[in-house]
């Protein structure tokens, strides 16, 4: 069986922003510039506020999960006491809430037995920028563990002391060294498909902090491109992320309709 462990989320659709920026500022975090500066300005320029953002693609995502009928667990970062009550066999898949996976992950996984902790490639969905889809090789020694592309046994994470874990399941860019380092077992077998799509949005933390980021044009104009056979089945939730990112569109001006 598998579990979703939610890293971070929000209930984005009643959380307001002065009760959010207040508990934000001043938090020890690699995201501060993003939560306390970036997000207001997100509200100024586009003509859906973030949280109201945020909410719209945490749905698209849930309601995949719902589809599959996963368990979804979420306890707070750095929370691992829900561990303990999971099955030693069972798997547990860190995820971000605007994330899904590949609706046949379980059919994949099933039957795997002997091991610690297995990754796969992860389908990139961008829709900030430009539309653009690619596949991220997790088997490259180019790139880390991309973050939702890989799962641990909860009989390992069950031996290990709280604070590995954590880091374990909670810092995905060296999960898989951290696993053979305190004695995991890796399969070592790559999966043909990609079996999550890490989505690459205009909220998402990883592009609003990033150097790149930019308001004015942030909203992609070039043509959505098709999937290939084996990226279809994100399809469906990748064109309502089109449709969302396009709604962010702000009416032109009053005076400057005019003068067109």
């Amino acid at each position: 069986m598998i579990h979703l462990n939610l890293r971070e989320t929000e209930d984005w659709g009643s959380i307001k922003l002065d009760e959010w920026m207040s508990r934000e500022i001043g938090a020890v975090d690699y995201w501060q510039e993003h939560k306390t500066n970036r997000v207001p300005q997100f509200n100024e320029f586009y003509n859906i506020d973030y949280f109201e953002f945020r909410r719209r693609v945490k749905k698209i995502a849930n309601d995949v999960h719902n589809r599959m009928g996963l368990s979804v667990i979420y306890q707070g970062r750095n929370q691992t006491d829900f561990i303990g009550y999971i099955n030693d066999d069972d798997w547990i898949l860190p995820i971000d809430d605007d994330d899904w996976l590949h609706p046949n992950i379980r059919k994949v996984v099933d039957g795997i037995r002997g091991y610690d902790y297995m990754c796969w490639d992860a389908l990139v969905l961008a829709t900030s920028q430009c539309y653009h889809i690619e596949q991220y090789s997790t088997w490259s020694k180019r790139f880390p563990i991309c973050t939702n592309a890989y799962m641990l046994r909860a009989g390992f994470l069950k031996t290990l002391e709280p604070w590995q874990a954590s880091q374990l399941l909670f810092g995905h860019t060296q999960s898989m060294d951290r696993t053979i380092k305190w004695g995991g077992r890796i399969l070592d077998r790559r999966s043909d498909l990609c079996l999550s799509a890490y989505n690459r949005h205009l909220a998402a933390m990883s592009y609003m902090n990033s150097s790149s980021h930019s308001f004015d044009d942030s909203i992609p104009i070039n043509q959505v491109p098709e999937l290939k056979k084996d990226w279809q089945w994100a399809e469906p939730e990748f064109c309502l992320m089109v449709e969302l990112v396009q709604s962010l569109r702000q009416p032109l001006p009053q005076t400057l309709i005019l003068h067109l």
